[in-house]
């Protein structure tokens, strides 16, 4: 019996071998399209969170850790700025190998590169960033100036409001030199002699 139904299965098969293999094929059309879509449903899920100010064009070792800074804007509640925030960990970050990856060690208090930890570092990174970004829009500065101020901190939104509400690179060089002087600090790279913090960021 199981013979026969052997025999039967093998004449089914070579009479209809073309009708199989074009479902066969069909089938794995229709499987790859699925895996397609689930793929292209995941990378949008974080790809449409972009900034106020566009896509973020980061190279790799930046963009690798789209989806952390995406679980924490989402935590503070500014999941708008995940592609904003990989702008500024490319800016602060460039291509120097440390683990802070959003120079957070500073504004946190601690020394440069104290952070060991991206997951630390991204949580008080956008952390902080929320803060001048809340604070800039209260004192009704310009959003340059809350960027800067990223850097700078949130002194820098304060002198801003009282010098006319909008970041120059002007008013970027005399807060640094304020605070360079303030802090006893000097320089000799390209930023002498202001050298508190990066003054060309925007």
């Amino acid at each position: 019996m199981a013979a026969t139904v052997a025999v039967k299965g093998t004449i089914f098969v070579v009479r209809n071998w073309k009708q199989i293999t074009i479902g066969f094929v069909f089938s794995l059309i229709v499987m790859a399209g699925l895996l397609v879509g689930m793929q292209s449903s995941q990378q949008e899920s974080l790809g449409n969170i972009n900034s106020p100010l566009g896509t973020a064009n980061v190279p790799p070792h930046i963009a690798q850790w789209k989806g952390l800074v995406h679980e924490y804007t989402t935590k503070y509640g500014i999941p708008e700025y995940t592609d904003f925030l990989l702008a500024i960990m490319y800016q602060e970050l460039g291509s120097y190998n440390t683990l802070d990856i959003m120079q957070s060690s500073e504004s946190a208090g601690l020394p440069p590169n104290a952070i060991q930890d991206p997951v630390m570092s991204v949580n008080l990174g956008v952390k902080h960033f929320k803060s001048v970004l809340e604070q800039g829009q209260k004192a009704g500065v310009d959003f340059a100036t809350i960027v800067q101020s990223y850097n700078f901190g949130s002194g820098y939104l304060n002198f801003v409001a009282s010098n006319g509400g909008k970041h120059s690179v002007e008013l970027a060089q005399a807060f640094s030199l304020s605070q360079s002087g303030k802090l006893g600090w000097g320089c000799s790279d390209w930023r002498a002699p202001y050298c508190y913090g990066d003054y060309v960021r925007p």
